[in-house]
């Protein structure tokens, strides 16, 4: 009688795990992409889930294009280089992806070694080779989304710094002149200050993608 009984609870028990309906993030998880998930989550949904190499904080379902950062920092601290240098800005169709452009001229042009640009340039983690150095509205709208928030936003849910961000300076690929660029003061309320490009500071790297 006893070994029946066993059965039947291990029957039940595992029968149940069987039929849990699977997470958004167990989808993602599975390699199901954005773009077919989007036919039963909505948008916010997908903030704050890990995806795409990190963690998602933007999606643009008109140009199917989103945004993920890498869950960590890159060890250390960095100058954004180029001191006495006005790299031209690069031109894109949105200020989201920007960053990947600035990214790509700051390298090719900045003969200054270890900046914020370049060890995101050459980063090669979590199957992705693309990662980039954030222009400053794709780096305000990470912090809003998966840092600390921005309060006038209002946002409750995934903001709440599950991208784990110091509350500190961190680069962004957005150059002012040719001794100072953007960086961002991830906190509360975050602004996007003018500081010299031989300052060192974090540097959290980002990715577009499409779906």
């Amino acid at each position: 009688m006893r070994p029946l009984i066993i059965f039947l609870f291990l029957l039940i028990l595992f029968g149940c795990k069987k039929n849990e309906t699977p997470t958004l993030q167990d989808k993602l998880n599975n390699g199901v992409s954005v773009g077919e998930l989007l036919h039963d989550h909505p948008v916010e949904a997908f903030i704050g889930k890990n995806g795409e190499g990190g963690i998602i904080f933007y999606l643009d379902t008109v140009n199917c294009v989103g945004l993920s950062a890498l869950a960590f920092d890159m060890p250390g601290t960095y100058e954004w280089g180029c001191t006495g240098l006005f790299i031209s800005p690069g031109s894109w169709v949105s200020v989201y992806g920007l960053g990947a452009v600035n990214t790509a001229g700051i390298v090719d042009t900045c003969q200054t070694f270890g900046t914020a640009a370049e060890i995101c340039y050459n980063l090669d983690v979590e199957g992705f080779d693309d990662w980039y150095l954030p222009g400053a509205d794709e780096a305000l709208e990470m912090n809003r989304q998966i840092g600390f928030g921005a309060s006038e936003h209002g946002l409750t849910g995934a903001n709440q710094n599950i991208g784990n961000f110091n509350g500190s300076h961190y680069w962004t690929s957005t150059q002012v002149s040719d001794i100072s660029a953007k960086a961002i003061e991830m906190d509360e309320y975050p602004t996007a200050n003018y500081m010299y490009k031989v300052s060192m500071f974090r540097v959290r790297p980002i990715r577009i993608f499409s779906f």
